[in-house]
């Protein structure tokens, strides 16, 4: 058998084959020799409780690895009623709505970094140059939710939304 030993905030203290520690989990042989022969740094690494397992705790990356390939490119977000993993901006008359259909492993990932802020640009249709507003969210925190809801203050008009390059897939849906 072999440990991860942690403290209260979720930092890596050693990893050992005893439980001889206030705080542990058990781990796979690999993931002990990962940090034992240095392919993996303490520093690097935490625990955090699963977002679906309550007091189950898992070893997730401290930042989060952006360099992955992108999932959306920077601009527009497309027009899209299918996703898998990812981010649905669901739009009508009075709020846009934000389902979060991330997979479990961009959860775990989001929810145990620091803050990770998104920023969303809504503009017209026709000339995405015309900006008609935008709004911010905190992806740590709607890592943990299943859906928020933001105010639409264009009722009539038809938008586009736009967004910087993301590794998670984003699709926007306008309901009628």
């Amino acid at each position: 058998m072999f440990y991860i030993h942690f403290d209260e905030q979720g930092n890596i203290l050693s990893a050992a084959n005893h439980n001889d520690a206030p705080l542990y989990t058990e781990v796979t042989k690999e993931i002990y020799e990962d940090f034992i022969f240095g392919r993996k740094q303490f520093h690097e690494y935490k625990m955090a409780e699963d977002i679906r397992i309550k007091g189950k705790m898992v070893l997730v990356p401290v930042e989060y690895d952006s360099s992955s390939e992108d999932k959306h490119q920077s601009g527009k977000i497309k027009q899209d009623a299918n996703i898998d993993s990812g981010i649905q901006i669901l739009q009508n008359k009075t709020h846009f709505i934000l389902n979060n259909y991330m997979d479990h492993n961009i959860q775990l990932q989001l929810s145990a970094g620091k803050d990770y802020y998104k920023e969303y640009y809504i503009v017209n249709n026709k000339n995405r140059y015309i900006l008609l507003e935008t709004f911010r969210i905190n992806l740590k925190k709607f890592a943990l939710k299943d859906s928020i809801k933001i105010k639409n203050k264009h009722k009539d008009k038809k938008v586009a939304i736009l967004t910087h390059g993301s590794h998670i897939p984003h699709v926007h849906i306008t309901e009628e």
